[in-house]
C-alpha cells in the first residue's frame, strides 16, 4: 500500500481497523490512492463505504469518511501528496 493511502487510513480509523482495511485491500488487490493520485478520491471513498456496508460500519464511521474526502480532495487540489 502506498504511504499516502496508509496515512489516510491512520487518520480515519483505529490501528486495528486500518490493519483490517489494509488486509482487505491487499487480498482484493483494490487500487489505493497513489502519490500520483491515479485513483480518484470519490472512488476510493466509495470502496470504503462498500466495505462498511459489508461489515456493518465497523471500518470507518461515516462522518470520518466525509472528513477524509475533504482532506484528500484538498491535497489533490494542492498537487502536493506530501500534504497528507
Amino acid at each position: 500500500m502506498h504511504v499516502d493511502g496508509y496515512a489516510f487510513l491512520m487518520r480515519t480509523a483505529s490501528a486495528t481497523e486500518a490493519q483490517l482495511v489494509c488486509a482487505l485491500l491487499a487480498a482484493e488487490d483494490i487500487p489505493t490512492i497513489t502519490p500520483g493520485f491515479t485513483t480518484d478520491t470519490s472512488g476510493w471513498i466509495a470502496m470504503v463505504r462498500a466495505l462498511n456496508d459489508a461489515f456493518g460500519d465497523i471500518l470507518v464511521p461515516e462522518e470520518r469518511l466525509d472528513e477524509a474526502r475533504e482532506i484528500l480532495e484538498a491535497a489533490r487540489r494542492s498537487g502536493d501528496p506530501e500534504s497528507l
